[in-house]
C-alpha cells in the first residue's frame, strides 16, 4: 500500500508506491531526494515476503523513478499550494498567500472590476477634493442662491406672523406662510438639482461640470419633489435616511422609480453596505469640517462686528464729551449700527452657505464615483430603449401593408404546389 512521505525541500506530502520502500525517490516539484521507509505499515491484507536487498546496491537508486507516476503521488488529504507550499483548506481554490489557482494552474490576476473598486477606495477623497476646488464658482453661486431663498423665506414668514398675530388677516397670513414654505423648498431643490447633476457628470467620466443653468421654477419644483419623497418614504417604510446615497444614485438615472420604493432601497443598501458606509464616513467628515469652519468664521465675524460697533460708540462718546455736534439724531445712529450688524449677519450666512456648498460638492462627487464603480450592484438603469414616434397615418399604412403581405403569403402557401407542378410540365 502507498507510503506517505513529506519532502524536506518543499514540505509537500507525497504518496510513494509500496515498491519504492527502502529506496529513494525524487520530489516531482523540487527534485529533492526523499528516502522512503523500508518497514511495513499497518493495513489490511498480508504483505509479501521481500527478498533481502543486495549489499552491493546503495539505498540511493533513482532508476525506479522511470516506472513511477509521481505526478499523481501528492496526498490530497493535506492540500498545499504547489507554488509556495502554503497549506490550504479543502474548499479553497485560490492560494491565500500567492493567489495560485488550483483549477487553472496559474496565478490569479485581479480583474478589471476589482482594480476599479480598489481605485475607488484609494482615490475617492482626493478626486472629490480636487473636484470641489475646481468648482469654486459653483460654490459661491450656490451660496447666493441659498441666501436668496432664505431671505425670501424669512420675509414671507415675518409677513405671515404679522398678518396672523397683529393685523388679524388670516387669509393673507396663511398665503404668506405657504409662500414662505415654497421658498424654503428652493434651498432643498437646488441641493437636489446639484446632486443629480454631479452624479450624471461623474457617470459620464467627466471632471468638469461646464455651465450649470439656474431655473428658478425648476428648483422650486425639485424642492417640492424632495418633500414629497420624504413623505412617501415615511408612509412606506419609515424615513430610512441612511439609504440616501443609493436613492440619489437612482434619482440621477433615466428610470427613477426605484428611488421611491424604500423596501428596494433598503435591500440594495445592505447589498452594498461597504461602499455606502464609506460614503457616510465621507459625509460625516465633511459635516464636521463644515461645522468647524462655520463656527470659526462666525466667531471671527462677530468679534469684528463687535469691535466696529464698539469703536463707533467710543468715537461718538468722545465727540460728545469734547462738544462736537453730531450730524443727525440718535435714531439715525441706531440705524447705522443696525445696518452694520445686519450686513455682518448676511456675510456670516453667505460664508456658511459657501462652506456647506463646498463640502456638499465633495460628498456629491463621492456619491457619483460610488455609482460609477458599483453600477451593477446598485442595480442602476443607465440606458432605456429609445422610443420612436410614428404618426397614426404611417401606423395605419404599416398595418395595412402587413395584412396584404399576410394574405399573399396564405395564397402562396395554398397554390404553391400547383405552380411547382406546372413548372415541371414545361
Amino acid at each position: 500500500m502507498p507510503v506517505k512521505v513529506r519532502c524536506s525541500g518543499c514540505q509537500k506530502v507525497l504518496n510513494a508506491p509500496d515498491k519504492a520502500r527502502g529506496k529513494a525517490i525524487k520530489c516531482p516539484s523540487c527534485e529533492t531526494p526523499i528516502r522512503v521507509p523500508a518497514g511495513g505499515r499497518g493495513g489490511g491484507g498480508a504483505q509479501k515476503k521481500k527478498k533481502p536487498a543486495r549489499s552491493a546496491r546503495k539505498p540511493k537508486q533513482v532508476d525506479v523513478l522511470d516506472r513511477l507516476d509521481l505526478d499523481a503521488a501528492e496526498d490530497k488529504s493535506v492540500q498545499l499550494c504547489p507554488k509556495c507550499g502554503t497549506e490550504m483548506y479543502e474548499d479553497e481554490v485560490d492560494c491565500p498567500e500567492c493567489g495560485f489557482n488550483l483549477d487553472s494552474g496559474r496565478v490569479k490576476k485581479k480583474t478589471k472590476k476589482e482594480k476599479e473598486i480598489e481605485k475607488f477606495y484609494a482615490t475617492a477623497w482626493k478626486d472629490s477634493w480636487k473636484f470641489a476646488k475646481k468648482h469654486t464658482n459653483l460654490v459661491f453661486r450656490s451660496s447666493m442662491y441659498w441666501a436668496l431663498f432664505f431671505a425670501l423665506y424669512t420675509a414671507f414668514l415675518v409677513l405671515a406672523l404679522f398678518a396672523l398675530l397683529k393685523w388679524d388677516l388670516p387669509p393673507v397670513g396663511w398665503i404668506a406662510y405657504v409662500t414662505a414654505l415654497i421658498f424654503l423648498s428652493g434651498i432643498y431643490g437646488w441641493w437636489w438639482f446639484l446632486w443629480v447633476e454631479v452624479i450624471k457628470v461623474t457617470m459620464d467620466k467627466k471632471a468638469d461640470m461646464g455651465k450649470v443653468p439656474f431655473d428658478f421654477f425648476l428648483v422650486i419644483a425639485l424642492g417640492i419633489k424632495f418633500l414629497l419623497w420624504e413623505l412617501a418614504a415615511i408612509l412606506q417604510f419609515g424615513l430610512m435616511f441612511f439609504t440616501l446615497p443609493v436613492v440619489m444614485s437612482h434619482m440621477a438615472m433615466p428610470i427613477t422609480w426605484r428611488g421611491w420604493a424604500m423596501p428596494v432601497m433598503v435591500k440594495i443598501f445592505f447589498k452594498n453596505f461597504k461602499p455606502c458606509m464609506f460614503w457616510w464616513l465621507s459625509a460625516f467628515g465633511a459635516s464636521l469640517a463644515t461645522l468647524a469652519l462655520s463656527a470659526i468664521l462666525g466667531v471671527i465675524l462677530w468679534l469684528y462686528m463687535g469691535a466696529v460697533v464698539l469703536a463707533l460708540a467710543n468715537a461718538m462718546e468722545v465727540a460728545v464729551d469734547e462738544g462736537f455736534d453730531l450730524p443727525g439724531n440718535k435714531d439715525e445712529v441706531t440705524v447705522v449700527v443696525a445696518s452694520i450688524i445686519i450686513a455682518g449677519m448676511l456675510l456670516i450666512v453667505l460664508l456658511q452657505f459657501a462652506v456647506t456648498a463646498f463640502f456638499g460638492l465633495f460628498m456629491m462627487r463621492v456619491n457619483g464615483l460610488m455609482a460609477k464603480t458599483f453600477t451593477k450592484n446598485l442595480e442602476l438603469v443607465t440606458r432605456v430603449k429609445e422610443k420612436k414616434y410614428v404618426s397614426k397615418t404611417a401606423l395605419k399604412e404599416k398595418r395595412k401593408q402587413a395584412k396584404i403581405e399576410a394574405k399573399l403569403a396564405k395564397e402562396r402557401a395554398k397554390y404553391g404546389d400547383d405552380d411547382e407542378d406546372d413548372d415541371d410540365d414545361y
